[in-house]
């Protein structure tokens, strides 16, 4: 019995379908591996007591601050204090006031 060799077109359309199915394979297996590193360093959250007067709703911030530990690509090197930082930054920032402004405390540091 005689075996016929592939065709060029075939050959290539033999390799695209692998290659398909190699990069589909190993898309599930990284998604596995990213979703195994969600877990972030065990944090601790201090100074949670709004004042006394203040009655605002952050259970938005929150369902965000979740939703970026959770579905983060790079969720392991989340740096939560930065975090805070760019959210205190854009509250400031919301005021539209040119004189006021939010520094680090490095950036505090360095200015004076």
């Amino acid at each position: 019995m005689k075996t016929l060799p592939f065709s060029p077109i075939r050959k290539i359309i033999l390799i695209v379908a692998v290659l398909i199915l190699v990069g589909g394979i190993g898309y599930r297996l990284g998604e596995r591996k990213a979703n195994s590193f969600q877990t972030l360093k065990n944090t601790q959250i201090t100074g949670t007591e709004p004042p006394s007067a203040v009655r605002v709703d952050f259970s938005l911030f929150w369902d965000v601050w979740q939703r970026l530990k959770t579905y983060y690509i790079d969720a392991g090197n989340i740096d939560t204090q930065k975090m805070v930082w760019g959210a205190i930054s854009g509250m400031v920032n919301s005021l539209d006031d040119p004189y006021t402004a939010f520094l680090t405390p490095k950036e505090n540091k360095e200015f004076k």
